[in-house]
Protein backbone atom coordinates (compact mmCIF):
# COMPACT_ATOMS: atom_id res chain seq x y z
CA UNK A 1 0.00 0.00 0.00
CA UNK A 2 1.19 3.54 -0.70
CA UNK A 3 0.69 4.71 2.87
CA UNK A 4 0.69 3.46 6.47
CA UNK A 5 -1.11 4.70 9.54
CA UNK A 6 -2.83 7.72 8.08
CA UNK A 7 -6.21 8.58 6.70
CA UNK A 8 -7.22 11.02 3.92
CA UNK A 9 -10.12 11.46 1.57
CA UNK A 10 -10.43 13.30 -1.81
CA UNK A 11 -12.96 13.80 -4.45
CA UNK A 12 -10.55 12.43 -7.09
CA UNK A 13 -9.90 8.72 -6.51
CA UNK A 14 -6.92 7.18 -8.22
CA UNK A 15 -6.86 3.97 -6.14
CA UNK A 16 -8.67 2.44 -3.21
CA UNK A 17 -6.62 0.78 -0.51
CA UNK A 18 -7.42 -0.97 2.75
CA UNK A 19 -5.66 -0.55 6.04
CA UNK A 20 -6.20 -3.20 8.75
CA UNK A 21 -5.57 -2.31 12.41
CA UNK A 22 -4.88 -4.64 15.37
CA UNK A 23 -8.56 -4.53 16.23
CA UNK A 24 -9.42 -5.81 12.81
CA UNK A 25 -10.93 -2.47 11.70
CA UNK A 26 -10.64 -1.52 8.00
CA UNK A 27 -10.28 2.07 6.82
CA UNK A 28 -10.82 2.87 3.17
CA UNK A 29 -9.42 6.15 1.77
CA UNK A 30 -8.47 7.62 -1.61
CA UNK A 31 -4.92 8.34 -2.88
CA UNK A 32 -4.85 11.63 -4.90
CA UNK A 33 -2.26 12.50 -7.68
CA UNK A 34 -0.53 15.82 -7.49
CA UNK A 35 -1.99 18.72 -9.49
CA UNK A 36 0.06 20.59 -12.10
CA UNK A 37 -0.44 23.65 -14.27
CA UNK A 38 0.95 24.78 -17.61
CA UNK A 39 2.30 28.20 -18.40
CA UNK A 40 2.79 29.48 -21.96
CA UNK A 41 4.80 32.55 -22.88
CA UNK A 42 2.90 35.48 -24.30
CA UNK A 43 2.39 35.30 -28.08
CA UNK A 44 2.38 38.63 -29.86
CA UNK A 45 0.53 39.20 -33.12
CA UNK A 46 2.59 38.33 -36.17
CA UNK A 47 2.87 39.15 -39.85
CA UNK A 48 2.95 36.59 -42.60
CA UNK A 49 6.57 36.30 -43.60
CA UNK A 50 7.94 36.61 -40.08
CA UNK A 51 10.65 34.10 -39.31
CA UNK A 52 9.78 30.90 -37.41
CA UNK A 53 9.76 31.39 -33.65
CA UNK A 54 9.84 29.27 -30.51
CA UNK A 55 6.92 28.98 -28.09
CA UNK A 56 7.99 28.67 -24.47
CA UNK A 57 5.77 26.38 -22.41
CA UNK A 58 6.37 24.52 -19.16
CA UNK A 59 4.50 22.55 -16.52
CA UNK A 60 4.92 23.00 -12.80
CA UNK A 61 5.61 19.29 -12.61
CA UNK A 62 8.66 19.66 -14.81
CA UNK A 63 7.19 17.11 -17.18
CA UNK A 64 7.45 17.86 -20.93
CA UNK A 65 4.61 19.87 -22.49
CA UNK A 66 3.17 19.01 -25.89
CA UNK A 67 2.28 21.80 -28.34
CA UNK A 68 -0.11 21.64 -31.27
CA UNK A 69 -2.06 23.80 -33.69
CA UNK A 70 -5.37 23.34 -35.42
CA UNK A 71 -5.58 21.96 -38.93
CA UNK A 72 -7.21 25.15 -40.19
CA UNK A 73 -4.74 27.52 -38.53
CA UNK A 74 -2.33 29.58 -40.65
CA UNK A 75 0.70 27.95 -39.04
CA UNK A 76 2.47 24.66 -38.47
CA UNK A 77 4.42 23.48 -35.45
CA UNK A 78 7.33 21.14 -34.96
CA UNK A 79 8.27 20.61 -31.36
CA UNK A 80 8.13 24.14 -29.98
CA UNK A 81 8.92 25.91 -33.31
CA UNK A 82 6.00 27.61 -35.05
CA UNK A 83 6.14 28.48 -38.75
CA UNK A 84 3.60 30.95 -40.13
CA UNK A 85 1.98 29.80 -43.38
CA UNK A 86 -0.45 32.60 -44.12
CA UNK A 87 -2.48 35.52 -42.89
CA UNK A 88 -5.34 34.87 -40.44
CA UNK A 89 -4.89 33.39 -36.98
CA UNK A 90 -3.03 30.64 -35.16
CA UNK A 91 -4.04 28.88 -31.92
CA UNK A 92 -1.28 27.06 -30.07
CA UNK A 93 -2.57 24.43 -27.61
CA UNK A 94 -0.29 23.34 -24.75
CA UNK A 95 -1.07 20.03 -22.97
CA UNK A 96 0.44 17.62 -20.40
CA UNK A 97 -1.13 14.18 -19.80
CA UNK A 98 0.52 13.56 -16.40
CA UNK A 99 2.08 10.39 -15.03
CA UNK A 100 1.76 8.19 -11.96
CA UNK A 101 2.48 11.15 -9.73
CA UNK A 102 0.92 14.08 -11.53
CA UNK A 103 -2.55 14.46 -12.90
CA UNK A 104 -3.14 15.74 -16.45
CA UNK A 105 -2.97 19.51 -16.64
CA UNK A 106 -5.79 21.59 -18.08
CA UNK A 107 -4.92 22.59 -21.69
CA UNK A 108 -3.77 26.16 -22.29
CA UNK A 109 -4.62 27.83 -25.61
CA UNK A 110 -2.86 30.95 -26.90
CA UNK A 111 -4.27 32.55 -30.05
CA UNK A 112 -2.55 35.29 -32.03
CA UNK A 113 -3.46 37.18 -35.20
CA UNK A 114 -1.37 37.01 -38.37
CA UNK A 115 -1.60 40.14 -40.51
CA UNK A 116 -1.04 40.27 -44.28
CA UNK A 117 2.52 40.80 -45.31
CA UNK A 118 3.53 44.11 -46.81
CA UNK A 119 4.59 44.20 -50.46
CA UNK A 120 7.00 46.20 -52.57
CA UNK A 121 5.75 47.15 -56.04
CA UNK A 122 8.38 48.04 -58.64
CA UNK A 123 7.29 49.35 -62.05
CA UNK A 124 9.51 49.28 -65.13
CA UNK A 125 9.20 49.98 -68.85
CA UNK A 126 10.62 47.88 -71.66
CA UNK A 127 11.54 51.01 -73.65
CA UNK A 128 11.86 54.53 -72.29
CA UNK A 129 11.84 56.89 -74.14
CA UNK A 130 9.53 55.40 -76.75
CA UNK A 131 7.78 56.76 -79.82
CA UNK A 132 4.18 57.48 -80.67
CA UNK A 133 2.39 54.28 -81.79
CA UNK A 134 5.27 52.11 -80.56
CA UNK A 135 4.23 49.11 -78.48
CA UNK A 136 5.97 48.99 -75.10
CA UNK A 137 5.52 46.74 -72.08
CA UNK A 138 5.10 47.86 -68.48
CA UNK A 139 6.08 45.32 -65.80
CA UNK A 140 5.11 45.45 -62.14
CA UNK A 141 7.11 43.17 -59.86
CA UNK A 142 5.36 42.58 -56.53
CA UNK A 143 7.39 40.98 -53.75
CA UNK A 144 6.80 40.27 -50.09
CA UNK A 145 9.29 39.80 -47.24
CA UNK A 146 12.12 37.30 -47.74
CA UNK A 147 10.99 33.72 -47.35
CA UNK A 148 7.38 34.27 -48.36
CA UNK A 149 5.71 32.64 -51.33
CA UNK A 150 4.91 34.64 -54.47
CA UNK A 151 2.02 37.05 -54.26
CA UNK A 152 -1.07 36.38 -56.34
CA UNK A 153 -3.77 38.65 -57.66
CA UNK A 154 -4.10 41.50 -60.14
CA UNK A 155 -2.21 44.69 -60.91
CA UNK A 156 -3.94 47.74 -62.37
CA UNK A 157 -1.87 50.07 -64.55
CA UNK A 158 -3.03 53.69 -64.82
CA UNK A 159 -2.00 57.04 -66.21
CA UNK A 160 -3.36 59.63 -63.81
CA UNK A 161 -7.01 58.74 -63.37
CA UNK A 162 -7.21 56.76 -66.61
CA UNK A 163 -6.85 52.99 -66.40
CA UNK A 164 -4.52 51.55 -69.03
CA UNK A 165 -5.33 47.93 -68.22
CA UNK A 166 -5.04 45.07 -65.74
CA UNK A 167 -2.87 41.98 -65.58
CA UNK A 168 -2.56 39.02 -63.23
CA UNK A 169 0.67 38.23 -61.41
CA UNK A 170 2.53 35.20 -62.70
CA UNK A 171 4.32 32.62 -60.56
CA UNK A 172 7.23 35.01 -60.13
CA UNK A 173 5.07 37.88 -58.92
CA UNK A 174 5.28 39.81 -62.19
CA UNK A 175 2.38 41.43 -64.06
CA UNK A 176 2.95 42.70 -67.61
CA UNK A 177 0.86 45.00 -69.78
CA UNK A 178 1.49 46.00 -73.39
CA UNK A 179 0.63 49.66 -74.09
CA UNK A 180 0.77 51.88 -77.17
CA UNK A 181 0.65 55.65 -76.66
CA UNK A 182 -0.83 57.73 -79.48
CA UNK A 183 0.17 61.14 -78.12
CA UNK A 184 3.68 62.45 -77.43
CA UNK A 185 4.70 63.83 -74.07
CA UNK A 186 5.41 62.76 -70.50
CA UNK A 187 3.01 60.04 -69.34
CA UNK A 188 2.92 59.47 -65.56
CA UNK A 189 2.16 55.77 -65.02
CA UNK A 190 1.56 53.86 -61.78
CA UNK A 191 0.84 50.22 -60.95
CA UNK A 192 -1.49 49.26 -58.09
CA UNK A 193 -1.44 45.75 -56.68
CA UNK A 194 -4.83 44.78 -55.27
CA UNK A 195 -3.74 42.35 -52.48
CA UNK A 196 -4.63 38.70 -51.86
CA UNK A 197 -5.36 36.64 -48.73
CA UNK A 198 -1.72 36.81 -47.57
CA UNK A 199 -0.31 40.03 -49.05
CA UNK A 200 -1.39 43.64 -48.65
CA UNK A 201 -1.92 46.04 -51.54
CA UNK A 202 0.81 48.39 -52.73
CA UNK A 203 1.31 51.18 -55.25
CA UNK A 204 4.45 51.66 -57.29
CA UNK A 205 6.35 54.90 -57.58
CA UNK A 206 5.34 57.02 -60.56
CA UNK A 207 7.15 56.06 -63.75
CA UNK A 208 7.39 58.87 -66.29
CA UNK A 209 7.19 57.40 -69.77
CA UNK A 210 8.54 59.83 -72.35
CA UNK A 211 6.79 59.32 -75.66
CA UNK A 212 8.47 61.04 -78.59
CA UNK A 213 6.80 62.09 -81.78
CA UNK A 214 8.58 60.57 -84.78
CA UNK A 215 7.61 63.59 -86.86
CA UNK A 216 9.30 66.06 -89.15
CA UNK A 217 8.34 69.71 -88.88
CA UNK A 218 8.99 71.95 -91.86
CA UNK A 219 7.84 75.15 -93.50
CA UNK A 220 6.07 75.44 -96.81
CA UNK A 221 4.54 78.20 -98.92
CA UNK A 222 2.09 75.85 -100.61
CA UNK A 223 -0.81 77.89 -99.21
CA UNK A 224 0.45 81.25 -100.43
CA UNK A 225 2.90 82.20 -97.70
CA UNK A 226 5.32 80.39 -95.40
CA UNK A 227 3.55 78.31 -92.76
CA UNK A 228 4.64 75.56 -90.37
CA UNK A 229 3.69 71.95 -91.11
CA UNK A 230 4.42 68.50 -89.70
CA UNK A 231 4.50 65.13 -91.40
CA UNK A 232 5.27 61.52 -90.63
CA UNK A 233 8.83 60.34 -91.17
CA UNK A 234 7.60 58.65 -94.34
CA UNK A 235 6.28 61.94 -95.72
CA UNK A 236 2.65 60.95 -95.09
CA UNK A 237 0.02 62.97 -93.20
CA UNK A 238 1.38 66.43 -93.96
CA UNK A 239 -0.55 68.75 -91.65
CA UNK A 240 -0.58 72.53 -91.47
CA UNK A 241 -0.09 73.93 -87.95
CA UNK A 242 0.04 77.73 -88.39
CA UNK A 243 -2.49 79.86 -90.19
CA UNK A 244 -1.22 83.41 -90.39
CA UNK A 245 -0.83 86.14 -92.98
CA UNK A 246 2.78 86.61 -91.87
CA UNK A 247 5.68 84.30 -92.71
CA UNK A 248 6.20 81.41 -90.25
CA UNK A 249 9.37 79.39 -90.85
CA UNK A 250 12.39 77.58 -89.38
CA UNK A 251 10.40 75.30 -87.03
CA UNK A 252 12.13 73.38 -84.24
CA UNK A 253 10.26 70.65 -82.38
CA UNK A 254 10.78 70.53 -78.61
CA UNK A 255 12.59 67.50 -77.12
CA UNK A 256 9.30 65.83 -76.20
CA UNK A 257 7.58 66.76 -79.46
CA UNK A 258 4.77 68.71 -77.81
CA UNK A 259 5.85 72.24 -78.78
CA UNK A 260 7.35 74.07 -81.73
CA UNK A 261 9.63 77.10 -81.71
CA UNK A 262 9.68 79.00 -84.98
CA UNK A 263 10.49 82.31 -86.60
CA UNK A 264 7.59 84.58 -87.53
CA UNK A 265 7.16 88.07 -88.95
CA UNK A 266 3.69 88.44 -87.46
CA UNK A 267 5.03 91.15 -85.11
CA UNK A 268 6.79 92.95 -87.99
CA UNK A 269 10.40 91.71 -87.83
CA UNK A 270 11.49 88.07 -87.61
CA UNK A 271 11.16 87.03 -83.97
CA UNK A 272 11.07 83.75 -82.02
CA UNK A 273 7.65 82.33 -81.19
CA UNK A 274 6.47 79.13 -79.46
CA UNK A 275 3.25 77.14 -79.79
CA UNK A 276 1.91 73.67 -79.01
CA UNK A 277 2.49 71.24 -81.88
CA UNK A 278 -1.18 71.03 -82.87
CA UNK A 279 -3.06 72.82 -85.65
CA UNK A 280 -4.14 76.43 -84.96
CA UNK A 281 -2.71 76.50 -81.43
CA UNK A 282 -2.16 79.99 -79.96
CA UNK A 283 1.44 81.17 -80.37
CA UNK A 284 3.46 83.00 -77.73
CA UNK A 285 6.08 85.56 -78.69
CA UNK A 286 9.43 85.04 -76.92
CA UNK A 287 11.72 87.75 -78.31
CA UNK A 288 10.96 91.47 -78.48
CA UNK A 289 14.19 93.00 -79.74
CA UNK A 290 12.67 94.42 -82.93
CA UNK A 291 15.71 93.21 -84.89
CA UNK A 292 16.05 89.86 -86.66
CA UNK A 293 16.13 86.51 -84.88
CA UNK A 294 16.60 83.10 -86.50
CA UNK A 295 17.22 79.36 -86.14
CA UNK A 296 15.79 78.49 -82.69
CA UNK A 297 17.16 75.34 -81.05
CA UNK A 298 15.94 73.66 -77.86
CA UNK A 299 17.97 72.61 -74.85
CA UNK A 300 17.55 68.87 -74.13
CA UNK A 301 15.42 69.55 -71.04
CA UNK A 302 13.09 71.80 -73.02
CA UNK A 303 13.63 74.73 -70.67
CA UNK A 304 15.77 76.99 -72.89
CA UNK A 305 15.90 78.04 -76.52
CA UNK A 306 19.08 79.28 -78.16
CA UNK A 307 18.91 81.40 -81.32
CA UNK A 308 20.87 83.89 -83.41
CA UNK A 309 19.83 87.53 -83.25
CA UNK A 310 20.92 91.01 -84.35
CA UNK A 311 19.85 92.92 -81.26
CA UNK A 312 23.42 94.30 -80.96
CA UNK A 313 23.65 95.21 -84.62
CA UNK A 314 25.39 92.00 -85.69
CA UNK A 315 24.53 88.31 -85.50
CA UNK A 316 25.18 86.90 -82.04
CA UNK A 317 24.11 83.85 -80.06
CA UNK A 318 21.41 84.24 -77.41
CA UNK A 319 19.43 81.99 -75.06
CA UNK A 320 16.01 82.56 -73.53
CA UNK A 321 13.73 80.56 -71.24
CA UNK A 322 11.16 78.69 -73.35
CA UNK A 323 8.43 80.03 -71.06
CA UNK A 324 9.59 83.61 -71.67
CA UNK A 325 11.99 85.99 -69.98
CA UNK A 326 15.06 88.09 -70.67
CA UNK A 327 17.47 86.82 -73.35
CA UNK A 328 21.08 86.18 -72.34
CA UNK A 329 23.92 86.79 -74.79
CA UNK A 330 26.17 83.73 -74.92
CA UNK A 331 29.30 85.21 -76.52
CA UNK A 332 30.47 88.81 -76.31
CA UNK A 333 32.95 89.48 -79.08
CA UNK A 334 33.01 91.05 -82.52
CA UNK A 335 32.53 87.83 -84.50
CA UNK A 336 29.42 86.99 -86.48
CA UNK A 337 27.82 83.90 -84.91
CA UNK A 338 24.73 82.22 -86.38
CA UNK A 339 22.74 78.98 -86.70
CA UNK A 340 23.11 77.44 -83.20
CA UNK A 341 22.42 73.74 -82.50
CA UNK A 342 22.23 72.35 -78.95
CA UNK A 343 24.05 69.09 -78.19
CA UNK A 344 21.93 66.13 -77.00
CA UNK A 345 23.57 66.16 -73.55
CA UNK A 346 22.96 69.89 -73.12
CA UNK A 347 26.59 70.76 -72.40
CA UNK A 348 27.54 72.32 -75.75
CA UNK A 349 26.12 74.49 -78.49
CA UNK A 350 27.44 74.24 -82.04
CA UNK A 351 27.22 77.25 -84.32
CA UNK A 352 28.59 78.82 -87.51
CA UNK A 353 31.09 81.65 -87.10
CA UNK A 354 33.47 83.67 -89.25
CA UNK A 355 35.89 84.12 -86.33
CA UNK A 356 38.45 82.01 -88.16
CA UNK A 357 38.21 84.12 -91.32
CA UNK A 358 35.65 81.93 -93.09
CA UNK A 359 32.37 80.31 -92.03
CA UNK A 360 33.24 77.27 -89.92
CA UNK A 361 31.61 75.11 -87.29
CA UNK A 362 32.48 75.91 -83.70
CA UNK A 363 31.23 74.78 -80.29
CA UNK A 364 30.96 76.46 -76.90
CA UNK A 365 30.09 75.10 -73.49
CA UNK A 366 26.82 75.66 -71.70
CA UNK A 367 25.91 77.26 -69.33
CA UNK A 368 29.48 78.62 -69.25
CA UNK A 369 30.55 79.34 -72.81
CA UNK A 370 34.28 79.18 -72.27
CA UNK A 371 36.64 79.42 -75.22
CA UNK A 372 35.00 78.50 -78.57
CA UNK A 373 36.40 75.34 -80.17
CA UNK A 374 36.72 75.04 -83.93
CA UNK A 375 35.33 71.77 -85.36
CA UNK A 376 35.80 72.08 -89.15
CA UNK A 377 38.47 73.38 -91.51
CA UNK A 378 36.48 73.29 -94.75
CA UNK A 379 35.18 76.61 -96.05
CA UNK A 380 31.59 77.70 -96.44
CA UNK A 381 29.96 75.61 -93.73
CA UNK A 382 26.38 76.19 -92.63
CA UNK A 383 23.37 74.91 -90.66
CA UNK A 384 24.12 71.77 -88.63
CA UNK A 385 22.49 69.04 -86.53
CA UNK A 386 23.87 66.75 -83.81
CA UNK A 387 23.46 62.98 -84.00
CA UNK A 388 21.29 61.53 -81.21
CA UNK A 389 24.34 60.15 -79.40
CA UNK A 390 26.24 63.44 -79.76
CA UNK A 391 29.18 61.83 -81.55
CA UNK A 392 28.70 63.49 -84.93
CA UNK A 393 27.46 66.70 -86.49
CA UNK A 394 25.81 66.86 -89.89
CA UNK A 395 26.22 70.16 -91.73
CA UNK A 396 26.01 71.73 -95.17
CA UNK A 397 29.11 72.80 -97.06
CA UNK A 398 29.85 73.90 -100.62
CA UNK A 399 33.53 73.02 -100.42
CA UNK A 400 32.99 70.35 -103.09
CA UNK A 401 31.46 72.87 -105.51
CA UNK A 402 27.77 72.84 -104.54
CA UNK A 403 26.10 72.70 -101.17
CA UNK A 404 26.05 69.10 -99.93
CA UNK A 405 25.58 67.31 -96.59
CA UNK A 406 28.73 66.39 -94.67
CA UNK A 407 29.44 64.57 -91.42
CA UNK A 408 32.14 65.41 -88.89
CA UNK A 409 33.20 64.08 -85.49
CA UNK A 410 31.71 66.44 -82.90
CA UNK A 411 35.11 66.81 -81.26
CA UNK A 412 36.75 67.84 -84.51
CA UNK A 413 39.27 65.02 -84.11
CA UNK A 414 38.85 63.70 -87.65
CA UNK A 415 38.23 65.38 -91.03
CA UNK A 416 34.68 65.75 -92.32
CA UNK A 417 33.30 63.28 -94.87
CA UNK A 418 30.79 64.05 -97.61
CA UNK A 419 27.42 62.27 -97.34
CA UNK A 420 25.41 63.50 -100.33
CA UNK A 421 26.71 63.84 -103.88
CA UNK A 422 23.72 65.33 -105.69
CA UNK A 423 24.49 66.87 -109.05
CA UNK A 424 20.97 68.22 -109.52
CA UNK A 425 20.26 69.73 -106.10
CA UNK A 426 21.95 71.90 -103.52
CA UNK A 427 21.53 70.15 -100.16
CA UNK A 428 21.28 71.96 -96.82
CA UNK A 429 19.62 72.05 -93.37
CA UNK A 430 20.27 68.46 -92.24
CA UNK A 431 18.35 66.94 -89.33
CA UNK A 432 18.91 63.48 -87.80
CA UNK A 433 16.29 60.79 -87.32
CA UNK A 434 15.63 59.88 -83.66
CA UNK A 435 17.36 56.50 -84.07
CA UNK A 436 20.40 58.04 -85.76
CA UNK A 437 20.11 56.00 -88.96
CA UNK A 438 18.79 58.66 -91.36
CA UNK A 439 19.14 62.35 -92.13
CA UNK A 440 16.47 64.57 -93.68
CA UNK A 441 17.53 67.74 -95.53
CA UNK A 442 16.60 70.40 -98.05
CA UNK A 443 17.26 69.69 -101.70
CA UNK A 444 17.06 72.82 -103.82
CA UNK A 445 16.81 73.03 -107.62
CA UNK A 446 16.09 76.08 -109.73
CA UNK A 447 12.96 77.68 -108.35
CA UNK A 448 12.06 74.81 -106.05
CA UNK A 449 13.05 73.30 -102.68
CA UNK A 450 11.90 69.90 -101.41
CA UNK A 451 12.68 67.70 -98.40
CA UNK A 452 14.57 64.44 -98.83
CA UNK A 453 16.08 61.86 -96.50
CA UNK A 454 19.03 59.51 -96.82
CA UNK A 455 20.66 56.78 -94.74
CA UNK A 456 23.72 57.94 -92.81
CA UNK A 457 25.85 55.41 -94.68
CA UNK A 458 24.96 57.21 -97.91
CA UNK A 459 22.58 54.56 -99.22
CA UNK A 460 18.93 54.91 -100.04
CA UNK A 461 17.32 58.27 -100.54
CA UNK A 462 13.68 59.29 -100.55
CA UNK A 463 11.82 62.44 -101.47
CA UNK A 464 9.32 63.33 -98.72
CA UNK A 465 7.55 66.39 -100.14
CA UNK A 466 6.29 67.41 -103.53
CA UNK A 467 5.59 71.19 -103.89
CA UNK A 468 4.42 73.42 -105.18
CA UNK A 469 6.62 75.30 -104.88
CA UNK A 470 8.89 75.23 -101.75
CA UNK A 471 9.17 72.99 -98.70
CA UNK A 472 12.15 73.26 -96.39
CA UNK A 473 13.69 73.73 -92.95
CA UNK A 474 13.07 70.18 -91.65
CA UNK A 475 13.26 69.46 -87.90
CA UNK A 476 13.05 65.74 -87.08
CA UNK A 477 11.69 64.99 -83.64
CA UNK A 478 12.94 63.92 -81.24
CA UNK A 479 16.65 63.57 -80.63
CA UNK A 480 16.80 64.12 -76.88
CA UNK A 481 14.74 63.38 -73.82
CA UNK A 482 13.99 65.83 -71.00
Amino acid sequence: DPCVGSRATTSQKDAVISVRTSHASVWNFAVRKKDQTISVGALANKTYGDAPFTVSASATSGLPVSLGVGASDQCTISGSTVTITGAGSCSVTASQVGDTTYASAPNVVRTFAIAKASTVNRLSSSTNPSFVNQAITFRATVSGPPGTSAATGTVTFSEGGTQLGQSALDNNGVAALAVTFTAPGHHAVTAVYGADRNFSSSTSAVLTQLVKANKIAFHSNRDGNAEVYVMDASGANQTRLTVNAAADSQPALSPDGTRIAFVSTRSGSPQIWVMNAVPNAPAKRLTFDGASDSVPTWSPDGKMIAYAGTATGQWQLWAINSAGGTPVRLLKDASQDVEPAWSPDGTRIAFVSNRGGKPQLWTIGYPTAGIPKRITTEALNARMSWSPDGSKIAFASSVSGSSQIWLVDSTGATPATQLTHDSLTADAVPTWSPDGTEIAFNGATTGRTEIFKINVNGSGGLRLTSGPPNNGGPSWCCLTAP
